[in-house]
């Protein structure tokens, strides 16, 4: 099963990259011992091979990584206080610990129903 992971805005499109503006949830999987400003600063560049086919990046809109192609690749590169000073990380771990084959179960909030 293939599937999308949305990881931010896109702020850029380069020739071979693309930079995306963080959410905070990505670069806390990212970075766990980072302390996350409001609003997030940090960016991170990823190889246009492991974006997403069916929603390719489009600049000021969210940017989806393939699951199967970010399994694959290693390099990324992070800028975690958003002053332009890139180092290398692992992007595979943008993908880890995700189970596709799981769906959340919908759930009615307590007091309302399903019917108005």
């Amino acid at each position: 099963m293939n599937f999308d992971i949305a990881i931010g805005t896109c702020i850029e499109i380069g020739d071979t990259s693309a930079t995306v503006r963080l959410d905070n949830a990505m670069l806390r999987r990212l970075c766990p011992t980072l302390k996350v400003g409001v609003p997030p600063k940090a960016r991170l560049r990823v190889p246009l091979a492991i974006c997403s086919a069916r929603r390719p990046p489009r600049d000021g809109q969210e940017l989806f990584l393939d699951y199967e192609q970010t399994l694959q690749a290693a390099d990324a590169w992070l800028d975690s206080g958003g002053d332009g000073e890139f180092v290398a990380i692992d992007a595979r771990v943008l993908a880890s610990d995700i189970d596709p084959s799981t769906q959340p179960e919908p759930s009615r909030k307590p007091g309302r129903s399903f019917y108005y």
